[in-house]
């Protein structure tokens, strides 16, 4: 800046206007959100004496400008997400620089949550997902400082259908034996070796 002009606090200053100042000084704020520039303020000088020249700095103005201008929409992870009926799910939402943002979830729609669900400091957490579960939820973010909600792209939960118990095989599936000789069947279920098997004698079999 020329030579007798300062800056106090927000405000520019020049307590002797000489023709040398005479053009457009422009303030710049800077915050979390990024850079933003106020318009041009212009200082003509006559050759005259003259009161000391003051502008104010729109700093709050610009800076809140700038927080509107350049607020970002909350993230999600993941955006979609498959389980098997009776296990957990989970989603993470959050606004990237913006820590003190206030989150909240809800159904696609704005409908509520399932009374199943639970949600906290951004985490949507399903202790055990059935069919009810099942669909789109959206995260709202809100700033404290402008009270602007944003929403999220949707987040979407995939629920399977819990899968019919295979039947268990026996082998054989017929013997012969003679009276007094011993006889064996053996029995499992195909792909869970952990399954419980019991026999059982079927009513009016011999």
């Amino acid at each position: 800046m020329p030579h007798g002009v300062y800056q106090t606090g927000n405000a520019l200053k020049i307590p002797r206007a000489q023709l040398h100042d005479a053009g457009n000084y422009v303030c710049t704020a800077v915050n979390d959100f990024g850079i933003g520039q106020s318009p041009p303020a212009r200082l003509d000088v006559v050759r005259r004496k003259s009161n000391p020249a003051t502008w104010t700095c729109p700093v709050l103005s610009l800076a809140h400008h700038l927080i509107l201008s350049a607020a970002q929409r909350p993230k999600i992870d993941p955006v979609e997400q498959t389980v098997n009926d009776g296990e957990p799910a989970r989603f993470r939402c959050w606004v990237p620089g913006n820590p003190e943002a206030e989150l909240k979830w809800h159904r696609i729609g704005h409908q509520p949550l399932p009374a199943s669900v639970q949600e906290h400091q951004g985490i949507l957490h399903i202790p055990r997902a059935s069919q009810h579960e099942a669909g789109q939820y959206v995260c709202t973010a809100t700033d404290p400082r402008d009270r602007r909600p944003q929403d999220s792209d949707p987040a979407t939960l995939h629920v399977r259908e819990p899968e019919a118990p295979t039947a268990p095989q026996v082998d054989p599936v017929d013997q012969t034996v003679n009276e007094g000789d011993p006889a064996q069947f053996r029995c499992w279920v195909p792909g869970n070796p952990q399954a419980v098997i019991r026999w059982r004698k079927k009513d009016g079999g011999r």
